[in-house]
């Protein structure tokens, strides 16, 4: 709400992801499937960092336009 009312130069993207943590904190102590899963996601997330950073690069070197 308050940050509704920010100018846009100021970058709060911080705040989305305390948002998603007040979500998920819930369903994590109700069930410990839900808990596994999370625990999951975030243990293979420097994996999934990994393929981004190759992707990015086969992106810089093959997709770089053609001189003549």
């Amino acid at each position: 709400m308050i940050i509704d009312v920010l100018p846009n130069g100021i970058s709060l993207g911080g705040f989305k992801t305390v948002r998603i943590v007040r979500v998920i904190r819930p369903l994590q102590k109700n069930s410990p499937t839900v808990k596994n899963l999370i625990a999951t996601i975030f243990a293979s997330f420097p994996a999934i960092m990994h393929v981004l950073n190759l992707l990015a690069l086969l992106i810089l070197v093959f997709g770089r336009p053609q001189t003549l």
